[in-house]
């Protein structure tokens, strides 16, 4: 409704005006929200624009890794662990050998305690990395600017003016026909609102037994403030009334029209189990990389200890070595110094090297060739060498494959196995696991990349508003790359660090009109 509508808001205090607002806006009002209602609010037509550089980020992750085992064709590296002592070497340095020679001996007395050790460190890593996927699923999920879930305790300063907010579609407050509410500024949420679309708690409720009543609302804000106007944003919301009084909802962030399917993914999890605090983007794109990054580390480690356990079951086994080869003896280390070094005691040379396969993504295809420089890094050593891309499949692999790649690009595309080479004198195992990092963006690697709620798109172009000149609003097509995290987008072109830009939404923002340079806490001010 109109504010004409709501005198007696005037006749409340203006410390207890303030403080409800602060604590609507804290609750609802997620970052582009705020910007639609500022904008709105701007006095004399003017529009605020903000420094550009406060809503860029020069961040981006250009790697994309993948991760594959080392085999071998024609190359045969033979180590030993520190719970084996080598008792005989049955070869010499440049002496041809067939398959099925005996290369060394080895005691294993120190192998069993070892592998019992060995086996706990697995069970630590597994749990490990289960509790950092759950964080990692829990980080993705916080919206910038948006509290991840808060709670409210109705005021005990005494009654507060319920809003009248008109329904552009009665529904029921359910999952799947949710209220729908059309909204604008002179909108406010209060403790009296919330409680007239939250039902009270049934006669006879049991908390252990009987479900919280919960209730779903779409809000929108149309263009005009009309319900026949264009929706310029939306976003839902799902209230649960406690059993003390207090309530509690999610936010999710302004997306596309309502289609039915926006709550599917929505959980109510214990009251108070998330706090209310908002995050930046630039936050969220540091927490979100922390969080992948202890998953591949804990992935990495895991995946280590796996291996080395099993090269210990073998140890136990089998306290000979014998040759896969036919070749020639190229290297004989001293057993303490190999073990010391990580090197191989023996080398077997039939006139190859090391291959290690892993996966690229559908998007990469065109920028990667057969040809190209990867960076291996051992997960034995942790050294890094240059490998040669020697084949890219022409065909996909199917869900399930266990192929592990990561980029910045659409994760969700398909995968392509692709091979690379390395040289016999590459410090790597065959047997082991190796990351396989490579820049699948070529020049378009770098840029500036811009926040995309400053981003629009008219007939499959991008536009921004600026300030121009005599200080007055321009539209100016930009050119785009490539996306970050799905929340930036890389500016190649029609924007430049010193411009000042406006947030493109708001009744009285239009092309032409007065611009007013403000800080970028103006916008996110509550």
């Amino acid at each position: 409704m109109k504010e004409e509508k709501l005198s007696p808001w005037k006749r409340i205090p203006k410390w207890l005006r303030r403080g409800i607002i602060v604590l609507l806006c804290v609750a609802l009002l997620g970052g582009a929200v705020y910007g639609v209602l500022l904008l709105a609010r701007g006095s004399g037509g003017e529009v605020n624009v903000f420094p550009v550089m406060d809503f860029v980020t020069g961040y981006a992750d250009d790697r994309a890794e993948t991760q594959g085992m080392v085999t071998t064709d024609k190359l045969q590296s033979v180590y030993i662990s520190s719970t084996q002592k080598v008792t005989r070497i049955f070869v010499r340095e440049g002496e041809s050998v067939r398959a099925g020679d005996p290369i060394l001996s080895f005691d294993t007395t120190l192998t069993d305690l070892e592998l019992e050790r060995k086996g706990i460190e697995v069970q630590q890593l597994q749990l490990a990395l289960a509790e950092a996927e759950r964080e990692r699923v829990r980080v993705n999920s916080y919206r910038a600017y948006v509290p991840g879930r808060t709670t409210v305790t109705p005021t005990e300063s005494g009654p507060l003016i319920t809003v009248s907010v008109p329904f552009l579609r009665v529904g029921n407050g359910t999952r799947e026909s949710p209220y729908v509410f059309m909204w604008d500024e002179s909108c406010t949420f209060t403790d009296g609102f919330v409680s007239s679309i939250l039902p009270p708690l049934p006669e006879g409720f049991d908390a252990e037994t009987d479900d919280l009543p919960t209730v779903y609302a779409v809000f929108e804000i149309r263009e005009s403030n009309s319900p026949d106007g264009a929706i310029l944003l939306n976003w839902n919301m799902v209230f649960q009334r406690g059993v003390s009084g207090d309530y509690t909802f999610v936010i999710r962030e302004a997306s596309g029209n309502y289609d039915g399917s926006m709550y599917e993914d929505i959980e109510l999890p214990e009251m108070n189990a998330y706090p209310g605090q908002a995050y930046s983007m630039t936050e969220l794109i540091s927490m979100r990389q922390e969080a992948q990054n202890k998953v591949t580390q804990l992935e990495l480690d895991l995946k280590k200890a796996e291996l080395e356990y099993e090269t210990l079951q073998f140890e136990l086994s089998n306290g000979m070595v014998y040759s896969n080869i036919d070749g020639v003896v190229k290297t004989i280390r001293d057993p303490d110094e190999a073990a010391e070094t990580a090197m191989p005691v023996v080398m077997i040379s039939g006139g190859g090297g090391y291959y290690a396969t892993g996966a690229l993504s559908e998007v990469e295809l065109e920028n990667i060739h057969v040809g190209d420089t990867v960076t291996v890094m051992s997960w034995q050593t942790y050294s890094e060498s240059e490998a040669t891309i020697v084949s890219i499949s022409e065909y996909p692999v199917g869900q399930g494959s266990g192929y592990y790649h990561w980029s910045q690009g659409n994760n969700n595309s398909s995968l392509y196995p692709f091979t690379v080479y390395l040289d016999e004198d590459t410090p790597v195992r065959e047997g082991e696991w190796v990351n396989i990092t490579y820049n699948p963006f070529g020049e378009s690697a770098s840029g500036m990349f811009l926040q995309n709620m400053f981003i629009r798109q008219e007939g499959g172009r991008s536009f921004v508003f600026v300030r121009g000149e005599e200080g007055r609003l321009e539209k100016r097509e930009v050119v785009t790359g490539r996306s970050l995290w799905g929340s930036f987008t890389q500016i190649l072109g029609g924007l430049t660090e010193e411009d000042y830009i406006a947030f493109p939404f708001g009744r009285s923002f239009r092309e032409g009109v007065r611009t007013s340079i403000s800080g970028s806490e103006v916008l996110y001010s509550y």
